[in-house]
């Protein structure tokens, strides 16, 4: 991975990793490549949108016919330089928007619950409550969009030991 930061220096290690476990959660066969649909299922769990005629471009600028797959490295080439930037607001508001299962505006301890549940995590009662204290910025009982954006927006790689 190291040969990755020099390639890819705007991006993190934490990024470069995730994209690499994108590729093998979606090389469904273990064949060390990547099908035109695991391609597009993987790059959207990225949150890269790309349509199937960006899907065949892609093919068709890296030589390939469209039943072949696309290896690791030509995953990172195709993957890295198309991840959002997750400082912006658009990307931000996204997220959100993932966390808020009520589609309400708000995250509430139960929505933290089911996340956690889905995660395949435990997370106690008084654990969620406490989360939920410190992200509510504002003291509305809700983790609201503006709560949300002030702890995502943090350049500190750890927003929970800024939280009061």
């Amino acid at each position: 991975m190291s040969s990755a930061y020099q390639r890819w220096p705007q991006c993190t290690k934490d990024e470069l990793l995730e994209v690499r476990d994108a590729f093998y959660a979606f090389d469904n066969e273990q064949a060390g490549g990547l099908d035109a649909r695991e391609l597009k299922a993987a790059m959207s769990a990225l949150n890269i949108d790309v349509s199937k005629d960006e899907i065949r471009n892609i093919y068709e600028q890296y030589g390939k016919d469209i039943r072949e797959r696309v290896s690791l490295e030509e995953f990172m080439d195709i993957a890295v330089p198309r991840l959002p930037d997750r400082n912006s607001s658009e990307y931000i508001q996204k997220l959100f928007q993932s966390c808020d299962l009520d589609n309400n505006g708000k995250i509430t301890a139960r929505n933290l619950k089911r996340m956690a549940q889905e995660l395949g995590e435990y997370v106690s009662d008084e654990e969620l409550l406490e989360i939920l204290e410190e992200a509510d910025r504002d003291g509305d009982g809700y983790i609201g969009f503006n709560d949300f954006y002030k702890i995502m927006r943090r350049k500190e790689d750890n927003p929970v030991q800024n939280w009061s």
